[in-house]
């Protein structure tokens, strides 16, 4: 089970930390950062931590949402590639929410999560 890197959790600010480690985590169950332009969705992914830490502070400016950074296995990739879902690998933290072309939402990503020290949360 090799990691592919990064993706960012994300939710619309309904569920605490807690309720995403209680009920998402444990279900195999993940609401992730995903962009959507017209019918397309891109899910925004890092190799590098820092960077997609920086993406989270410049794109989720809510400090109640409840946000990290959970690593991607290849069974997972295969599920996005499987719903049509791009992925773009980021080299440096873009900014979104003023971008014409896409809209931030979520997406429920499947599998094994392990959300701990490797997850991140903004801090308030």
């Amino acid at each position: 089970m090799s990691n592919n890197g990064y993706v960012v959790l994300y939710n619309d600010g309904n569920l605490s930390g807690a309720d995403v480690e209680a009920e998402c985590v444990g279900d195999g169950l993940v609401p992730i950062f995903v962009l959507r332009k017209d019918t397309s969705i891109m899910v925004p992914m890092f190799h590098n931590l820092d960077i997609g830490r920086k993406f989270i502070d410049r794109n989720i400016s809510d400090k109640g949402i409840t946000s990290g950074l959970v690593g991607v296995t290849d069974s997972q990739m295969d599920l996005m590639r499987k719903k049509d879902w791009n992925f773009e690998y980021m080299i440096f933290p873009r900014r979104f929410t003023t971008h014409p072309d896409y809209e931030i939402g979520f997406e429920i990503l499947e599998g094994e999560f392990s959300i701990g020290k490797k997850s991140y949360r903004r801090k308030s």
